[in-house]
C-alpha cells in the first residue's frame, strides 16, 4: 500500500480527475491512505496549484454531459451500452452489459405486460432491448444527458422505421408508438414528480414497472426517487382482482445498484471512498448499506423486496477486462481522458469489493397490498 504524506505547509489538496477538482481538507501532516491510484494518473496537489485547472464554472448542460458518449469506446458493433456489465467468461464489454440489463428484467419478471417506465436509459440500447426481447407494449423513459437521449431518440426511430417496414402497418393498434421515440425525454429524475410520468401515459398507456439501470446511485436523491417512482407507480398502475375478490396494485420497480457493505470502514477507506463519490458525481447519502436499502423502499411504500449480491460477476471482472483485455486497450488508445476514467473507475471497483467497501446488487420490490375502492 502507497501512503502519501500531506505535511503541514498546505492544509488542502485537490484530487484531479478528468474535468473534475475535488477539495479536500486535512490536518497538517494526517496520512491519506491512496492504495491504488497513482497507477491510474490521478494526481494529488495542493489546493493553490490545482485550482487553475477547474476555474471555470460548470453550467447545466455540461453537468449532463459528465454522462456523455464516451461509452461508445468500450462497445462493439453499433452498441453504445454504458453500465458496469455482468461477466461470464468469454464475455466482451457490451455482452456483459446486456447481459446485465437481462439480469434487471429477470428480477421484475419484465414481459408484453410490462408498461415501463426506465429512467436513466443512456443511449438506448436497454430500451431496445426491452422492445426485442421481451415484446414490450409500451415503455416512455427519462435520462439526463442532452446527447445521450438525443443518440436515442435517434435508434429508436431507426428501429421504428424497420419495423414498420417489416410489418407495413403500425406496431401498436390504438395507435400508440410503440417504438416509443416520441416518449422518452431529456431531463433531471427529479422531473417525474412534475407529471413527465403523466405525460407517458396519457393514452391509457398506465406505467406498472419502474427500472433504473446502474444509474440510481448517480440521482440527486435516491430515497426521493423512490417517494415519486411509488406514487406514479399507485396512480398509474391498474388494478387486478385475485381469487377472494381483492384488488390490488400489479406494480414493481426494479435496480442494479450500488450498496455499502457491512463491514466496518477505517477512516482511510472512508476518505478514498469520499474522494472517488465525489469524483464520480454519487451523493454520498446514496450510499448505504443493503439493510437501509431496503429500509427506504419499504418507507416509500413497496412491500416484497428482493434482492441478490451479483458483486463477483461484476467488480472485479469489470476492472480486469479495462486492465487485461488487448479489445479495451486498443479501444482506449488515443482516449486519454476516457481511457483514465475508466482505469480510475476499474480499478477503484476492484479496491472496494476486496476491500469490503461495495458491493453491487440487483433489486426489485412492488405494490401488491390491498388498495381501497
Amino acid at each position: 500500500m502507497r501512503l502519501i504524506y500531506l505535511k503541514g505547509k498546505f492544509s488542502a489538496c485537490m484530487v484531479a480527475y478528468k474535468n473534475l477538482a475535488v477539495t479536500l481538507s486535512f490536518k497538517p501532516a494526517r496520512i491519506i491512505s491512496l492504495s491504488f491510484w497513482q497507477s491510474t494518473g490521478i494526481r494529488i496537489m495542493p489546493i493553490s496549484y490545482a485550482h487553475c485547472m477547474n476555474n471555470q464554472p460548470s453550467t447545466k448542460n455540461q453537468t449532463s454531459e459528465f454522462y456523455d458518449l464516451s461509452e461508445r469506446l468500450l462497445n462493439s458493433g453499433d452498441a453504445y451500452w454504458g453500465n458496469l456489465g455482468y461477466w461470464q467468461a468469454g464475455y466482451d464489454y457490451s455482452t456483459a452489459c446486456e447481459g446485465l440489463a437481462h439480469q434487471l428484467a429477470n428480477a421484475v419478471n419484465l414481459n408484453q405486460d410490462s408498461r415501463i417506465l426506465d429512467v436513466g436509459f443512456g443511449c438506448g440500447d436497454q430500451l431496445l432491448l426491452w422492445l426485442k426481447d421481451y415484446n414490450i407494449q409500451f415503455l416512455c423513459g427519462i435520462n439526463y444527458s442532452v446527447s445521450q437521449t438525443v443518440l436515442a431518440k435517434q435508434r429508436l426511430k431507426q428501429f421504428e422505421l424497420r419495423q414498420f417496414e417489416l410489418s407495413q402497418s403500425q406496431a401498436n393498434t390504438d395507435g400508440t408508438n410503440l417504438g416509443s421515440s416520441d416518449n422518452i425525454f431529456q431531463g433531471d429524475v427529479a422531473d417525474l414528480k412534475n407529471g413527465l410520468a403523466v405525460v407517458c401515459s396519457e393514452a391509457n398507456n398506465d406505467i406498472n414497472t419502474i427500472l433504473a439501470l446502474d444509474c440510481a446511485y448517480h440521482f440527486p436523491s435516491r430515497k426521493n426517487f423512490f417517494d415519486d417512482s411509488f406514487k406514479i407507480l399507485k396512480s398509474s398502475a391498474k388494478t387486478n382482482q385475485d381469487n377472494n375478490g381483492i384488488k390490488a396494485l400489479t406494480a414493481c420497480i426494479g435496480l442494479t445498484d450500488i450498496v455499502l457493505a457491512n463491514a466496518p470502514l477505517s477512516w482511510g477507506r472512508r476518505m478514498l471512498l469520499n474522494i472517488m463519490l465525489s469524483a464520480s458525481r454519487i451523493p454520498k447519502d446514496n450510499i448505504v448499506t443493503l439493510a437501509e436499502y431496503q429500509g427506504q423502499l419499504q418507507q416509500a411504500g413497496f412491500d416484497h423486496v428482493i434482492s441478490e449480491d451479483i458483486s463477483e460477476f461484476v467488480f472485479e471482472p469489470f476492472g480486469y477486462w479495462i486492465k487485461s483485455s488487448k479489445d479495451a486497450v486498443h479501444k482506449l488508445r488515443g482516449h486519454r481522458s476516457a481511457g483514465l476514467k475508466y482505469r480510475v473507475t476499474a480499478a477503484f471497483l476492484a479496491w472496494a469489493y476486496r476491500n469490503e467497501v461495495l458491493r453491487y446488487i440487483v433489486i426489485s420490490a412492488r405494490i401488491s397490498s390491498p388498495v381501497s375502492e
